[in-house]
């Protein structure tokens, strides 16, 4: 009999990727290895062979300073790349239940740390580009995987706005739209330089799997598959769904998702999920959908939906089917003859091409049943039939060219690269100047100029944003967070067609390395202030009867700001200025010097220097759920306000008050990753150790199997936990928020959600990783290109030794030296000697270590360095919870 785990043994030398398909049953072991083997090489031949998987004592991340200690952070590191089941909400101690709830003062989602799982689809809108960016680096199989499946989910409307997974209705809409595309450029780049995809890999469609069902015959299979992808006929009779996706991590499930989102919001979009066929043959008695719930259970009923057959020939849909109680497993599909007098007499399927889509027709999105899913293959030896398509619930949103339509006749099944220069197109399309001159470049700012987007903070308007700064402080028009991070992505792009990875159009490039330094031009010269720093965003609120802006695109902000129906609002916003300096818009002295004093917080930064309630409360988008406000929209303090986020006039204890919620002033890891990531400032190394301290501290505490309850969380480092929630006033309107049950759970320092503001995040899913890597990767200078090729401060800088894929493998990892230069290491802070970052994906190359020293350091001695390794493992080892 087949045995899996002999396979996954007897693989690990080959190919780390476990194989999509099954073989045929065989007693003769061999043979089976050996068939596999070769699957194992097609693969690797389009994908990438990585020869096993990262183990966590591989991965380290220190700092050694002039006075011979070594801050090591490899046990954050390793706990953030691979995760701690002892985090989720059941886990049991020795003195009962713990539930790592917002009690525990972490994260709303009660998580310290991200585990790769292949039922997360992403989410573009939320920084999937940083997260990408930190967890690729110190890539692990799994991780590999879940960023793979999050580029192939993201979904595209017809005009090349990325349509955000899963998220995809609410960001789509609402928060965070207009950076979407971006952040997909960004994750497409990072991926590429770190697995070793190539030109190939991107230039595949995945197919879904589909099998066809046939009356059974003598010594005959009843069940076919159909389709391009690696696939068998056997498989199609595999009982168990879940298995199948376990054992198969090739395999994603892409869900449909319902056109209705929550009942406060209207004409959200759905997601159709469609599958292309061609049926060669007569005698189909029905089509098979394997169908799973992304949660990983198949206990669940799955929320109703609906499964229509299109014949692409005819045009026509000749089958629509609506199911309400099914379960996961495989579904039957029968063409019903309506000619017939009885409802359910079947015929065959007439030989043809075929559309099969699966659409949800939960009426809430959010019902209580489990989102259908459709297992999909992420990588077929061929251009697979995968299609997807966004479809709007009403005429009136249909108008802007969603399909309205039951089977999918609009769907696209763009590759990825085909996708990425539909997403580029797009953004470009909102940097292009319509009156260029010889004086006036052809490319300015990123400006969005629909009203449904301008951030306009009035009462009523403005309900989506050019870019929501994780949820809450609306942008609109000209706002610098989505337009750096559009640069960004161009500037990604540029480094992608380098690669060959993507391509122009037939008439040429797209844009030009000049054209990029023009959009940095203009986004300076559109918010820069007297001081170098940047204004936050402008708004617009002119518009005509289209809701296209009128406001002047490029009229300075200077001495017209506030005219011309523009508004400017300057919120010192971290991100803004840390992004900035990092692309070369201004210089780095104005992050240093005017922001970071002012910003700095022990184990992190915080999100902006300037309060939302010195400029106007109406610029977070809670404001819009407070019932009772005063003349400028400050929400007034009475028992019975409704909402959430609450900021309050000449108050301190709002939930939405400065300091208070991570959207007005909160501390977030992310802040701190692109601080390190901008510049070396002098209290950098410094700010880290905390910060390294700091997680560790709790992860120890955390860890104690129930005896770390017996004093208050990390009470070594209090700052870095969220802040008491004292006022019995905010304290009702979180359990109003919340509802009873939530707000009613306690932890075993016997505290509720509604003790503690949410003015920490560790929700991302880089979580701390992203603050832990960040400053020692600016240290060396370390970039990964989409080529693979490892380069230290902008130079393409040979390592020493020279890297080598047969010798770089996770069985036999590879040690090099990074140069820095001396003018790099003179910017390095005071104390810092030397640098050591090893488990380093590079293209091809897996388990590379990096040492970077100054000219006049010296590294631990071996001995030393064998005891801190030592150290290091049994440190691992022993904190694993019991």
């Amino acid at each position: 009999p087949w045995n899996w785990e002999l396979w996954k043994f007897c693989h690990y030398p080959i190919c780390s990727l476990e194989l999509v398909g099954d073989v045929q049953p065989t007693n003769n072991h061999l043979t089976m290895v050996l068939w596999q083997m070769l699957l194992g090489i097609l693969y690797c031949g389009t994908f990438v062979c990585v020869g096993g998987s990262l183990e966590p004592s591989d991965v380290v991340v220190r700092i050694v300073f002039s006075n011979g200690t070594v801050e090591d952070a490899s046990s954050e590191a390793r706990l953030a790349l691979f995760g701690f089941t002892g985090l989720n909400s059941s886990t049991s101690r020795a003195n009962g239940p713990v539930t790592f709830h917002p009690a525990y003062q972490l994260s709303p989602k009660g998580t310290l740390v991200y585990k790769a799982k292949l039922s997360d689809t992403g989410d573009t809108a939320c920084q999937g580009g940083v997260n990408t960016n930190q967890l690729g680096m110190l890539g692990t199989d799994d991780i590999l995987r879940v960023v793979r499946n999050w580029l192939l989910l993201a979904v595209l409307r017809p005009n090349g706005q990325v349509w955000s997974e899963p998220g995809g209705q609410f960001h789509g809409e609402r928060q965070g739209a207009m950076e979407a595309n971006a952040e997909f450029l960004l994750m497409a780049r990072t991926y590429a330089s770190v697995s070793g995809a190539t030109p190939a890999w991107f230039a595949l469609v995945p197919e879904r799997l589909l099998c066809v069902e046939r009356p059974a015959v003598e010594n005959g299979e009843q069940y076919e598959y159909v389709g391009a992808g690696n696939w068998t006929d056997a498989l199609c009779g595999t009982s168990s769904l879940d298995t199948l996706v376990r054992q198969h991590p090739m395999l994603f499930q892409d869900q449909a998702i319902a056109a209705k989102g929550r009942s406060v919001d209207t004409a959200w979009e759905g997601k159709r999920v469609v599958m292309r066929v061609r049926l060669a043959s007569a005698g189909v008695a029905a089509l098979r959908l394997p169908l799973v719930d992304p949660a990983g259970t198949s206990r669940r009923t799955f929320a109703p939906f609906t499964v229509c057959v299109r014949s692409v020939s005819q045009d026509r849909v000749v089958v629509s089917q609506t199911f309400a109680n099914a379960t996961p497993g495989w579904l039957r599909v029968a063409l019903v003859d309506p000619s017939s007098p009885s409802p359910s007499a079947a015929v065959p399927f007439p030989p043809g091409e075929y559309d099969v889509a699966l659409q949800s027709t939960d009426q809430h999105g959010h019902g209580a049943g489990a989102t259908a899913a459709w297992v999909s293959d992420a990588m077929p030896l061929s251009d697979g039939g995968a299609r997807t398509e966004t479809y709007a619930p009403t005429a009136a949103t249909a108008a802007i060219g969603e399909n309205n339509t039951c089977c999918g006749k609009h769907a696209t099944n763009s590759s990825l690269a085909a996708n990425l220069l539909a997403a580029v197109q797009w953004q470009l399309d909102r940097c292009r100047r319509r009156n260029a001159t010889a004086l006036r470049p052809r490319f300015g700012m990123f400006v969005v100029n629909e009203s449904q987007y301008s951030g306009v903070p009035v009462r009523g308007r403005g309900l989506a944003s050019s870019s929501a700064m994780w949820d809450q402080v609306r942008m609109g028009f000209k706002a610098a967070y989505p337009a750096l991070r559009v640069i960004a992505a161009f500037e990604a792009w540029l480094e992608l067609k380098d690669a060959a990875l993507v391509s122009g159009t037939s008439t040429g490039p797209l844009f030009s390395v000049g054209d990029v330094a023009d959009m940095k031009a203009d986004l300076k010269g559109q918010l820069g202030k007297a001081d170098g720093s940047l204004l936050t965003w402008v708004s617009c609120s002119e518009y005509d009867q289209a809701g296209q802006s009128t406001c002047a695109r490029d009229m300075p902000p200077g001495s017209t700001r506030g005219s011309h129906g523009q508004t400017a609002y300057d919120l010192a916003f971290v991100p803004d200025h840390a992004l900035a300096v990092a692309l070369g818009v201004i210089d780095g002295k104005v992050l240093v010097n005017q922001l970071l004093p002012r910003v700095r917080r022990e184990g992190g930064h915080i999100l902006n220097a300037r309060p939302l309630e010195e400029v106007s409360p109406l610029i977070l988008y809670d404001c819009e759920r407070w019932t009772y406000v005063d003349a400028d929209g400050f929400a007034e303090p009475v028992a019975n306000q409704t909402g959430w986020s609450q900021i309050f006039r000449n108050r301190t204890d709002g939930p939405g008050n400065f300091g208070n919620a991570q959207q007005n002033g909160g501390r977030m890891w992310s802040i701190s990753t692109f601080v390190y990531e901008a510049t070396l400032y002098p209290e950098a190394a410094d700010d880290w150790v905390r910060l390294v301290r700091g997680a560790r501290a709790l992860r120890q505490q955390l860890w104690s199997d129930g005896t770390g309850c017996r004093r208050p969380l990390s009470s070594d480092d209090p700052d870095m936990v969220r802040r008491p929630m004292l006022s019995e006033l905010a304290r009702g309107y979180c359990r109003r928020a919340l509802g009873s049950a939530t707000a009613s759970l306690r932890d075993c320092w016997g505290k509720t959600p509604c003790d503690s503001y949410f003015n920490l995040n560790w929700g991302l899913r880089d979580g701390y990783l992203g603050a832990v890597l960040a400053l020692p990767r600016k240290l060396c200078g370390l970039v990964v290109d989409p080529r693979g090729r490892l380069r230290f401060h902008g130079t393409p800088a040979a390592p020493e030794p020279p890297l080598d894929p047969a010798n770089c493998t996770v069985a036999s990892p590879c040690r090099v030296h990074a140069p820095v230069p001396a003018d790099q290491a003179a910017l390095w802070p005071a104390g810092v000697v030397a640098v050591q970052v090893g488990g380093i994906s590079a293209g091809p190359f897996r388990n590379v270590t990096i040492d970077c020293k100054t000219a006049g350091s010296t590294q631990p001695d071996e001995a030393r360095e064998r005891a801190t390794l030592a150290l290091v493992c049994t440190t691992w080892h022993d904190e694993r919870p019991k």
